[in-house]
This record gives C-alpha cells, structure tokens and sequence, in this order.
C-alpha cells in the first residue's frame, strides 16, 4: 500500500512538472499570422531558362516586342539586374518601332538606368499592362499565357505574361518561384 501511494505521489509530481513548463499564450497576434517570406542562401544559384516561345504573329514589330518583353521577365526570375538592364536596352527600341506612350518607355528607361532589382520590377508592372494591350488580336497561332501573383508587393497582386503557363515568379525570383496562378490566356 505505502508503495502504491509513493508511485502515485511520484506521477502527479511529475504531470505538475511538465503541464507547468508552457507558459506560451495560445492567442494569435497579427504579428503571429503575418506571412514572413525568408531567403535561404543554399550556395548555389539556378539559372531558369527563358520559356520557348510558341505563338506565331501577324506583325514582325510586335513579335520582336514580346521576344524582347520575355527575355526581361527571364532576367526577374533569375534576379539579374545587369540582364534585365540589358533586355530592357532590347525592349525599349522594339516598343518605340511599335510605338507606345511615354509613360511605357519612361517605366523601360528606369529599369535600364536602375541597379536595385526591386525598382526594376516595380517598373515591370507597367510595362506588362502595356505588353498585354500590344498582344490583344496580334496572333496567327498559339497563345501567351497572363499569370498572376497575388503576394507580389505587400500583397496587392501583379501581372506577367509568359509563353508557358509553369509558374515562373518574375516578382519573387527564387525566393518564391512558385508563387503565382495562370490568369488566362491570350490569343
């Protein structure tokens, strides 16, 4: 009997003991459930191929424009800003032969002139909704997927145009390649 009281002593002693250990407060705070985006270095950088580009167009003018538009999106999935000065450097003249406003060639000019990868992509939001006007009726063939990434700028969603409907997150690169939804196509 005295055994039995001392097993039953020594459980209760040892539930206090570590029912008492959590003192966390089960409360969500909106600093809890806030969405934290966090880089990881892993040493290794991948390089995204630039997606094959399918769709034949009526004008010369506007092709050289998209192929131009697509090799800038590769350079933001791939964080590069020195390739996507480069291709906006492409992208600038193929849009003055086709002829766009000024607000357009102003958002291409900053992302030649900026080094800050953030700055071009804000640029990148412009210059998509124009791409996507000069797209609207200009295919023989094939298509040009919209997609849609709804965290991109403090999450208020932006735009890109791809030949292929894998998500590749202009917006995020590899920190959140993934990250994003085809919208719908245009042909």
């Amino acid at each position: 009997m005295k055994t039995l009281k001392y097993i039953f002593l020594l459980a209760i002693s040892f539930t206090l003991s570590f029912c008492g250990n959590d003192k966390k407060s089960n409360k969500n705070t909106a600093e809890d459930s806030a969405l934290e985006v966090v880089e990881v270095d892993t040493g290794k950088k991948t390089i995204y191929e630039e997606p094959a580009l399918k769709a034949k167009f009526k004008n010369e003018k506007i092709a050289d424009a998209y192929k131009a538009y697509s090799k800038l999106q590769n350079a933001f999935v791939n964080t590069n800003a020195a390739d996507a000065a480069n291709a906006a450097t492409s992208l600038k003249m193929a849009m003055e032969a086709v002829g766009v406003d000024e607000v357009v060639l102003k958002a291409v000019s900053n992302v030649i002139t900026s080094t800050d990868i953030k700055e071009q992509r804000t640029q990148f939001v412009v210059i998509t909704a124009e791409m996507e006007k000069m797209l609207e009726g200009s295919f023989d063939a094939g298509m040009v997927y919209k997609l849609y990434c709804p965290m991109a700028f403090n999450n208020t969603g932006a735009y890109w145009l791809s030949s292929d409907k894998q998500v590749q997150n202009p917006y995020f690169g590899d920190k959140m390649m993934r990250c994003g939804r085809v919208d719908s196509a245009i042909e």
